[in-house]
C-alpha cells in the first residue's frame, strides 16, 4: 500500500508545497505532570505552521485544563479506548498533510518540526521520518536511563540503513501514507504495538 500512496512523486511535492501544516497529534490520558512541557515544547518550534490535536483518553486529572492554556484542538474521549484509537480519531481531524506523533510525555527539539518538513519535501519518495531519541532521560530513574539509552542505540544502529518500520513518538508520516495503510491497528489496546504494526 505505501507503494500505491507514491505513484506520482511530484504531486506529493505539490500538495506539501501548497499545505505545508504540520499536525502534531498528541494523545494523552492522566499526564498531568508532562503535558505542558511536552506542549511548551511544541510551540517553541522554530517551524510555526502547525496544528496541535489533544486526544484525551478519558483522563480523570487534570490533563484537559493544562491543555486548555495553549491553541489546541482538544477532542474528549468519554471512554478510554487505547493509544491506537486515539491516534486514529486525532489524524482523522488533522488538517496538515504531515502527521506527527508525539507521546504526551516527551518534548522535542526547538527545530525538530523544521527539520522533519525539509526532509519530506525534499524526498517524496519517503513515506515518513523518525525521530531520534535523546540517551538523556527527561524522567529520573534507572528504568528511564536504561530505555532511553536503549532506544538511542537501537536508533543510530539503523541510521546507515534506514528504517523499514515506524517508530512512532517523535516521528512523522505523510497522511495520505497513513490513510492508505488503514490506520493504527486498534486490537492492540496497549501503547507501543500500533507503532511497529502499520
Amino acid at each position: 500500500m505505501l507503494e500505491d500512496a507514491y505513484a506520482t512523486g511530484d504531486k506529493m511535492t505539490e500538495s506539501l508545497s501548497n499545505s505545508p501544516t504540520i499536525s502534531v497529534i498528541i494523545p494523552c490520558r492522566n499526564e498531568e505532570k508532562h503535558i505542558y512541557s511536552c506542549l511548551e515544547s511544541v510551540f517553541a518550534s522554530t517551524y510555526k505552521n502547525v496544528e496541535v490535536v489533544i486526544i484525551d483518553d478519558a483522563s480523570t486529572d487534570s490533563t484537559v485544563k493544562i491543555a486548555e492554556l495553549f491553541p489546541c484542538k482538544i477532542i474528549k474521549l468519554d471512554k478510554n479506548s487505547g493509544a491506537a484509537n486515539a491516534k486514529n480519531i486525532g489524524i482523522s481531524q488533522a488538517k496538515g498533510e504531515i502527521i506527527y506523533i508525539l507521546d504526551a510525555d516527551a518534548v522535542i527539539e526547538k527545530h525538530s518540526l523544521e527539520k522533519v518538513y525539509e526532509l519530506l519535501t525534499k524526498n517524496p519518495h519517503l513515506a515518513g521520518v523518525d525521530g531520534l531519541w535523546s540517551y538523556k532521560p527527561l524522567n529520573k530513574g534507572l528504568f528511564p536511563q536504561y530505555q532511553a539509552l536503549d532506544m538511542y542505540f537501537r536508533m543510530t544502529s539503523q541510521l546507515k540503513t534506514g528504517y523499514s518500520f515506524y517508530w512512532g513518538n517523535g516521528s512523522a508520516i505523510r497522511k495520505k501514507v497513513f490513510l492508505n495503510s488503514g490506520g493504527f491497528n486498534t486490537n492492540y489496546l496497549g501503547a507501543g504495538c500500533e507503532d511497529y504494526e502499520i
